[in-house]
């Protein structure tokens, strides 16, 4: 199961999951996250991973997707809060890390605001 919340504050989409970002959950994220991106035409997205207990390579390829649609809006993603076993699994993710990373969502907005 995956948990969707989404707040836009200061330019930036915050997005917090909850649960398992997975092959079976995948079509949640997209369904909901993507549109919202697209449709607003959003630059900045802070992906919050704080609560997610297990992420896989369609997790991950979702997590790219986005971040080449904030990319097309000359933005960028970055996720945040990656617990040490998800980090392991980005690191083994196929292909080149398609994200920033950041501590926490506060280091992420400022990170952004650099830009």
């Amino acid at each position: 199961m995956l948990n969707i919340e989404m707040e836009f504050s200061k330019g930036i989409l915050f997005i917090r999951l909850e649960g398992e970002l997975t092959k079976r959950t995948v079509n949640t994220f997209e369904e909901k996250v993507l549109p919202t991106i697209l449709v607003n035409g959003i630059r900045y997205a802070v992906v919050n991973m704080d609560k997610v207990d297990l992420l896989d390579e369609e997790g991950m390829k979702a997590i790219a997707n986005l971040n080449e649609i904030t990319t097309n809006n000359e933005g960028r993603t970055t996720v945040c809060s990656l617990s040490d076993t998800l980090k392991e699994s980005t690191l083994e993710y196929k292909g080149t890390n398609p994200f920033y990373e950041e501590e926490d969502e506060l280091s992420a907005s400022r990170g952004v605001m650099k830009i």
